[in-house]
């Protein structure tokens, strides 16, 4: 199809659909949308659009997509980073997204993940240049799990590490974030030696000290969990 054809149906009103409704329409794309409470079913909505995008709760594509049977006269895709079913192909957009929208640049930098042997990114996606990486199917669940526990897991714990610092310590909120930033940067230029700390050094004592200072707190159980995985301290 010719590029000026595409017109895009976003299903969903949730974070990403906020975020790919801005980022399309800030490269000039043709997109309209559809979701819960509007008074126009999702066919009157989205009929103009060729590619039909499901923002919504993983749990809730398959039978979206079953109960609008015009939907089998359009490409469909989703965004979830597990789901694997036969009808729809997953790209899933690789990043963090928040309740703030980004800039153009920001978006054009966020990788997406597809499955072999299905349509390209390009295909899809003619007029955007993200960077696009192909995985086997097989492997999805995989992906996913690492991406949640990456990303989300590492959040989880800066925000329950936050909370302590502001409550018990009495430090700023914002007290830790050039201190996560620098980790980042780190793991960026050499992730196999990023990593400093009493584990790296083996400083059993100060791990001990560590461990006895979270007394009633979850993050104990995790510090313990740590050690007790890190290969070097075995």
């Amino acid at each position: 199809m010719n590029e000026a054809k595409f017109t895009y149906g976003i299903v969903g009103k949730g974070r990403l659909a906020g975020h790919l409704l801005h980022y399309f329409r800030l490269k000039n794309m043709h997109v309209v949308q559809w979701y819960r409470g509007q008074t126009r079913t999702p066919e009157q909505a989205l009929y103009t659009a060729n590619i039909i995008l499901i923002l919504i709760n993983d749990d809730e594509i398959e039978k979206f997509i079953k109960a609008n049977k015009w939907l089998k006269n359009k490409t469909v895709i989703h965004a979830s980073g597990s789901l694997v079913t036969k009808l729809a192909q997953g790209f899933h957009p690789h990043f963090n997204f928040t309740q703030q929208l980004y800039k153009e640049e920001t978006y054009e930098k966020i990788p997406f993940v597809t499955e072999k042997g299905g349509k390209s990114f390009r295909e899809i996606f003619p007029n955007l240049s993200n960077p696009c990486f192909e995985i086997a199917t097989k492997d999805r669940p995989l992906y996913h799990a690492l991406t949640v526990m990456s990303g989300n897991f590492s959040t989880i714990l800066w925000q329950a590490c936050n909370k302590a610092y502001m409550k018990k310590l009495k430090l700023p909120d914002t007290f830790f974030i050039p201190y996560i930033q620098n980790c980042v940067d780190q793991f960026a230029e050499d992730p196999e030696n990023a990593l400093t700390g009493p584990l790296v050094r083996g400083d059993k004592k100060t791990i001990q000290k560590n461990i006895q200072s979270l007394k009633g707190s979850p993050l104990q159980d995790i510090y313990k969990t740590f050690v007790k995985k890190y290969p070097k301290l075995k």
